[in-house]
């Protein structure tokens, strides 16, 4: 318990601290704790209290727990990201800067793009902040724009495969983000990296190099720009950094261990000796996006030897029989600092369990949380089903849920995208642009549009006509019944066969021949027929509106359509029961309201944006994992009445009373070490620390960051665990391991 000695001992003068602990012992807690302590017993402003959280998401659950306990104001106390705080101090930086003396028109400048920043909360970025999507349009633009004899390497990547060009530019997205948040600019880098000594590194430097160009000369700014010049204005203006030492009597940083290094840079800038971390090496699972583990080691060693460690003990979330296991699981064969790790409650069930196949085991899994629904009473929302990727093994956990009545949410921008209705508004789309491109082919005679673009969809792809019109006819919003559609196509094929030979054209022409169909006179035909014929025709009028608004803002245009009674999708879902269609219902429509959200987003961006320049984008986001993190959702992860599948950095600050950990199997968990193919994180390490790490060390820390990533989910679980392997897909050292740790 944190009495008021103690809370007095952590808030002392005198140094900076370190609250460490394993996951459930209560860090954040703690944090809250302290925060009451320094506005009750010491009688603290809160706005000299600074608090930087790792997420926005985190950042929200924080501030209401915070706001919960304390009953202050939300926004009495700053906190938020380091990209908020950002944010908020270049704000202030620009105002500092006009000055009486200074140009109108600098002067107004500076306050426009101050008031454009204020206007939103401590949590948001301002305008001039470009989000995944915009930077997705300029790196793609920057990399197109280049020669080939420059960049030889860029040029043939980005001009293969979709799939390889694609992939690419997410590698040299990382490459830029995670330059920037080591503090490395692209001058630097290209003088260390030449086309004779690395050529692969000197072009992707180049690009750099040209994408911050292109930045400002729109007047914008990433999130590694914003770690950049907060960084260089406080190191480089003394005046600048001691105002804002003296700005905070605390400050309090939260996951330490996923800091990077502009963000450590940052904090001793802007602190005196005044900051309170919180964190557990074993739980630094963000490596991949820049969290440097060495931070939390290094501040671990610093205050040790002045006692200025305050280690929590007791576990408060799992029961004894869990938190045995996971100290067991986590206790050998990797470098950490030793922590006890009390379970305070008796009990606690684990299971590990192997199995023949993986769909026997995804059945397992299924029966089993039936059961606890059923038998134990515990809430769906109290389960969770913890998965690395959304691969294959994702799909068929989500097929035996189906299968079983099981409600569950999956909830992530992929998963928003694999949604049952957003995939039928995505397809509709698709639908939409192949029909478009007919339209325009048969008005022009040639592949080129009346606006001078190549037909053929959207970002090198061809959309198939036939293969949409048939997922639109047949999807269970449209209805038309399937031996109506068959008789439609076979009559199709047997004309244009005859009248035509040529399959592609027969491909382009199917439309055509509905709506011909539907001009001609149908006397007589059967009731049956007839209900098919009026849905028909409600699709093809439905279409040729979505036609007439082809150059409409993204988000009007999707609004139209969802709300035209004649797309049928609101009218479907309103008349299911929520019951009987359980296993989808809420889903569906949190799917659905995230992907308007997120459009509506898009839409905020790019206000000009249309049917096609959305779908370029969203076919690359399909296709990649071209995600900028730190847009990541504030939403509730979570939906009352479903049980929730989630991977290991999601999890991260939950728990619920029972976890499932599937699939540790042979390369699925650990996953197998594959030298990077164009560039290794390590070489920013190499760089600021000037030791370069042998591909023994590179393994070995993989394998670490595999046995953390476990750690983290095996940690959520309160009462019940289990953990579950097939045969068929080969043992996996993990498996050994963790049956040992039962053991």
């Amino acid at each position: 318990m944190l009495d008021n000695k103690i809370l007095e001992q952590l808030t002392s003068r005198g140094g900076n601290r370190l609250i460490t602990g394993p996951p459930g012992s209560g860090k954040t807690y703690t944090l809250i704790r302290i925060v009451k302590h320094l506005l009750d017993k010491k009688d603290i402003d809160p706005s000299r209290i600074l608090i930087f959280t790792f997420n926005r998401r985190w950042s929200k659950i924080l501030r209401e727990e915070t706001v919960r306990l304390i009953n202050r104001s939300m926004w009495e106390l700053p906190i938020g990201t380091f990209f908020s705080f950002c944010n908020d101090f270049l704000a202030w930086k620009d105002l500092r800067e006009i000055r009486p003396g200074g140009t109108g028109n600098t002067s107004k400048a500076l306050a426009n793009r101050y008031l454009e920043n204020i206007k939103t909360d401590h949590n948001s970025d301002g305008g001039s902040i470009v989000n995944s999507a915009t930077q997705w349009n300029l790196l793609k633009e920057v990399i197109s724009g280049v020669r080939q004899d420059d960049y030889p390497y860029s040029y043939r990547y980005f001009n293969s495969t979709v799939y390889v060009a694609n992939s690419f530019l997410q590698e040299v997205f990382d490459f830029i983000l995670r330059a920037q948040e080591n503090l490395l600019e692209p001058e630097e880098l290209l003088r260390r990296f030449t086309p004779h000594n690395n050529p692969v590194l000197s072009e992707l430097s180049g690009i750099y190099s040209r994408y911050i160009d292109k930045l400002q000369e729109q007047g914008k700014r990433n999130y590694g720009i914003l770690l950049q010049e907060t960084e260089a204005a406080l190191r480089g203006d003394v005046l600048i950094r001691d105002e804002w030492k003296e700005k905070y009597e605390y400050i309090l940083v939260d996951e330490l261990q996923e800091t990077n290094r502009a963000q450590i840079e940052i904090i001793k800038n802007i602190s005196r000796d005044n900051c309170i971390f919180f964190g557990n090496d074993d739980q630094a699972v963000y490596n991949f996006r820049g969290g440097i583990s060495d931070n939390f080691l290094q501040v671990y060693r610093n205050l040790k030897v002045s006692g200025r460690v305050h280690f929590l003990e007791k576990n408060y979330r799992s029961a004894k029989n869990i938190v045995e296991f996971t100290n067991n699981f986590i206790g050998s064969g990797i470098e950490r600092i030793l922590k006890n790790n009390i379970g305070v409650s008796s009990g606690g069930e684990v299971q590990v369990k192997d199995f023949n196949s993986i769909l026997e085991e995804t059945e397992y899994i299924a029966d089993m949380i039936r059961a606890l629904e059923e038998d134990e009473k515990i809430k769906p929302e109290n389960i969770a089903i913890i998965i690395k990727g959304l691969g294959y093994e994702t799909h068929l956990i989500e097929n035996a849920l189906r299968q079983k009545g099981i409600a569950f949410m999956r909830r992530s921008s992929r998963s928003m995208l694999d949604n049952h209705y957003v995939l039928y508004i995505i397809n509709y789309l698709r639908l939409t642009i192949s029909i478009d491109d007919l339209v325009r082919e048969h008005k022009s005679g040639s592949g080129e549009s009346s606006h001078g673009e190549k037909v053929g969809g959207v970002s090198g792809r061809q959309y198939n006509p036939d293969s949409l019109l048939e997922n639109h006819l047949l999807s269970e919003i449209t209805g038309l019944d399937p031996l109506f559609y068959i008789k439609l196509r076979s009559d199709h094929l047997k004309y244009y066969n005859h009248k035509k030979p040529d399959t592609s054209q027969n491909n382009k022409l199917f439309w055509d021949h509905i709506c011909e169909v539907l001009d001609k006179e149908q006397p007589g035909i059967q009731e049956d027929d007839r209900i098919a014929l009026e849905r028909l025709r409600l699709m093809v009028s439905l279409v040729n509106k979505s036609l007439n608004k082809m150059d409409n803002n993204i988000y009007e245009f999707l609004m139209d359509f969802i709300e035209d009674p004649t797309s049928g999708l609101f009218q479907l879902l309103e008349g299911k029961d929520g019951v009987s269609f359980q296993d989808h219902y809420y889903s569906a429509w949190v799917g659905i309201g995230d992907f308007l959200e997120s459009v509506k987003e898009y839409s905020r961006t790019c206000p000009d944006s249309g049917i096609r320049s959305y779908m370029d984008y969203l076919e690359n986001l399909i296709d990649n994992s071209f995600l900028e993190e730190i847009e990541e959702s504030t939403r509730e992860q979570s939906l009352k009445g479903t049980v929730n599948i989630l991977s290991f950095h999601q999890c991260k600050g939950m728990e619920y009373e029972a976890v499932f950990i599937p699939f540790i199997n042979n390369n699925y968990l650990p996953s197998k070490f594959r030298q990077p193919q164009i560039f290794d994180l390590q070489i920013f390490r190499a760089i600021n620390e000037g030791v370069e790490c042998s591909s023994r060390q590179l393994q070995k820390e993989h394998m670490e960051g595999e046995i953390r990533l476990v750690f983290n989910g095996i940690t959520r679980a309160k009462e019940k665990l289990f953990i579950t392997s097939s045969r068929s897909r080969g043992v996996s050292i993990f498996f050994k391991r963790i049956k040992a740790a039962v053991e």
